[in-house]
């Protein structure tokens, strides 16, 4: 127990929050480390997050995570912004600086970081479903790290291609946007396919609308979905022999990364990895 007469303490903002596995992750990290620290999680509607925000600085708070859907809110109430959240124009992971608030990116670190972790891997041609917020943490950290060929597919087509013209400003690199608005046909050459919507969510059954006869056996398949696991592309990614990481890495460097920056300390990833896993009861 900590000799200090107030805990730190970390919040997690979303909306919905129910079956969010943070809370339980990131407290079994803290008590892992020998860190006094609480993590709480409230359930807050969009419209209701300037309030929340201003609360969590008024009551001196260490952190804060903003779970789905509100990490591209995070940078509208910030004092600072790290260049990840710049880039990604999103931020999941509030950091109290002293006397500032400053926003970073950590979903997209966590990705690169579960990506390296695949030996003498590399992405040159790599196709992206969604942007949305984790759809463009990814896309942001992976244009950053000098991707050859970036495609991002969405069906809000206003939005995708108002993100994709602001990371090629931002980095003077031709990242492409296509409205996804039928079926599309994986070309021979991805060799990194990354599903990063909804889809999958809670659901093992519902397809994507994807063709996916040309995915050559060397890709490799990301789907950022956790819960569960094995989603319909994981399955069929899986059939035809291609490397497949689930949503769990994602989720574990992520929160590695978001616990690094609130504590200083480098956190346990076999840990937090069985945490998740006891949690999803797999």
């Amino acid at each position: 127990m900590s000799e200090s007469a107030i805990q730190d303490v970390i919040c997690g903002i979303g909306f919905p929050v129910g079956g969010n596995p943070t809370q339980f992750l990131l407290e079994r990290s803290f008590a892992s480390a020998g860190l006094d620290t609480r993590f709480m999680t409230f359930e807050v509607v969009p419209e209701k997050m300037r309030d929340a925000v201003a609360g969590m600085k008024a009551l001196n708070f260490k952190g804060g995570a903003l779970l789905p859907p509100h990490a591209s809110l995070g940078p509208l109430f910030m004092d600072r912004l790290a260049d990840s959240s710049k880039l990604s124009q999103a931020s999941n992971c509030l950091v109290r600086e002293d006397h500032d608030w400053v926003g970073h990116d950590t979903i997209g670190c966590g990705f690169i970081k579960a990506l390296h972790m695949i030996p003498e891997w590399a992405a040159s041609h790599v196709v992206i479903l969604g942007a949305g917020d984790v759809g463009r943490s990814i896309a942001a950290s992976l244009a950053a790290e000098g991707v050859a060929d970036l495609l991002i597919l969405d069906q809000d087509a206003e939005a995708g291609q108002g993100f994709v013209t602001h990371l090629n400003e931002q980095l003077g690199r031709k990242t492409r946007f296509l409205p996804w608005n039928e079926t599309f046909n994986v070309p021979e050459r991805v060799d990194l396919l990354v599903q990063a919507t909804p889809i999958g969510w809670r659901d093992s059954q519902t397809q994507l609308p994807l063709q996916l006869q040309n995915l050559k056996p060397e890709a490799c398949v990301i789907d950022v979905n956790y819960h569960p696991p094995e989603t319909w592309l994981v399955r069929e990614a899986l059939s035809r022999g291609v490397l497949v990481v689930n949503g769990i890495e994602l989720l574990v460097h992520q929160l590695a990364v978001s616990f690094q920056k609130w504590t200083g300390l480098e956190a346990d990833i076999p840990s937090i990895r069985e945490a998740a896993e006891e949690y999803l009861e797999i």
